[in-house]
């Protein structure tokens, strides 16, 4: 046997000590990074989008409070999150929701329930530019933003209707 090696069913002295040190490294980098280049506190400046095959901004001062969400039209998670959105129309009365897909604008789904909502729009962004914008991200993303522009909630994944109205009661 040599001086490296372990008896058989034994791990080196050295594994779990780096194996710890990975994980913690690994946390903080999802955490540092995650916030990206527009984070809680952070003034929302407009974002260049596609609706309904024209350019638009979005996210500029509206004077209501905003709701972003960034969406992958293939992930399971979104789908979930924009079924919500669609069940509860009357808990979002007043506020201007944006749904931002990711990819090709051929394949925005229709979503003729968001659609006929007053103040919901549904369109595209260049997923690098959105990686620029936002940083790491996992989507669905949602953005809470206040009547002034401000980021006031990032959430990933999905998140109940609840909890939104929740932020949105608090701005």
């Amino acid at each position: 046997m040599s001086s490296r090696s372990s008896p058989a069913g034994m791990r080196p002295p050295w594994m779990l000590p780096g194996a710890i040190i990975l994980t913690i490294g690994v946390v903080v980098w999802l955490l540092v990074d995650e916030a990206g280049p527009l984070s809680v506190g952070s003034k929302m400046s407009p974002l260049a989008a596609t609706v309904d095959g024209r350019p638009a901004f979005i996210g500029a001062d509206s004077g209501s409070p905003q709701v972003i969400m960034l969406f992958s039209p293939e992930c399971q998670h979104c789908e979930r999150q924009l079924r919500l959105f669609e069940s509860h129309p009357q808990d979002l009365q007043g506020v201007k929701l944006t749904f931002l897909s990711l990819g090709d604008p051929a394949d925005v789904p229709e979503r003729p329930r968001l659609r006929s909502l007053p103040s919901a729009v549904i369109g595209t962004i260049d997923r690098g530019q959105a990686r620029e914008r936002f940083g790491r991200f996992v989507v669905p993303l949602l953005l809470v933003i206040d009547r002034r522009g401000f980021v006031k909630k990032r959430m990933s994944g999905v998140t109940e209707i609840e909890q939104i109205v929740s932020v949105l009661g608090n701005i």
